[in-house]
């Protein structure tokens, strides 16, 4: 009986790794008919898109960023072991809801504002398909209404939210499958940030004028380093969230 039993676990242990490590992300996606069908049509256009920029899909290492004041979702690939980033595409936020600023409870109808990365693929979403955001993070537990903070927060298509960033079905048919591609390719942390607005001039100023409360602008203060350092350099620039709940690139907190 005992070497029955051990024979079994020698099977089991030679074999079942093997077959586990066969399925890979993208094959897993693949047995929703949505993303086989959004497969079908975007591809090939999105084959085109990286070559066009010099940059392989199979090799996909993605970063998103959203521009809530502009309605626009940029997707931005450097391609594993570059990090320098290039503008793939923009897409339209086809519709809004709540203010500037960021998400502090549940049912507030805010779009979330802070750094975040996709949680989730949900190839057979309500709303087409869609990419869920690691909302509440650790900045979110600190600053929002304890308890009541929401979830679910999600980029889809579709063109109708409440706190949500949606992109139309033929736009979520792009993004499902770049993000699916660069986490097959390895990418476990697709990073999304969201911002208020472009941290330019112009951007500040709107800011500013529109939004007087002392307590927004120093959120925002912290975002600001991060959305310039990668407009000057194109590159993610690395930070933590301190127990405050306040956002610190790694060079401030070194200080």
């Amino acid at each position: 009986m005992k070497y029955k039993f051990l024979l079994i676990f020698l099977v089991v242990f030679l074999f079942y790794p093997q077959n586990s490590k066969a399925t890979s992300f993208s094959e897993i996606q693949r047995r929703y008919e949505r993303f086989r069908t959004s497969e079908k049509e975007r591809l090939p256009i999105i084959k085109e898109l990286f070559k066009a920029k010099g940059l392989s899909l199979e090799n996909a290492e993605v970063y998103l960023r959203a521009i809530k004041h502009d309605s626009t979702l940029e997707l931005w690939d450097g391609n594993k072991g570059t990090h320098t980033f290039r503008l793939i595409r923009p897409y339209n936020i086809c519709e809004t809801s709540g203010m500037l600023g960021p998400k502090r409870r549940k049912g507030d109808g805010q779009v979330p504002e802070g750094l975040y990365v996709i949680d989730t693929f949900n190839p057979n979403s309500i709303f087409y398909s869609s990419l869920g955001i690691n909302y509440p993070n650790a900045s979110d537990r600190v600053l929002g209404k304890k308890g009541k903070l929401g979830g679910d927060i999600f980029i889809h298509g579709n063109c109708v939210t409440i706190g949500r960033i949606p992109i139309r079905d033929y736009h979520i048919k792009e993004g499902s499958i770049i993000c699916g591609y660069a986490r097959n390719s390895g990418q476990d942390n697709i990073e999304v940030h969201i911002f208020p607005t472009k941290f330019d001039s112009i951007g500040i100023k709107y800011l500013e004028r529109h939004y007087p409360d002392s307590s927004l602008h120093k959120f925002w203060d912290d975002l600001n380093p991060i959305y310039r350092h990668f407009e000057v350099h194109k590159r993610l620039l690395k930070y933590t969230i301190d127990e405050t709940g306040r956002y610190r690139t790694v060079e401030e907190k070194d200080k």
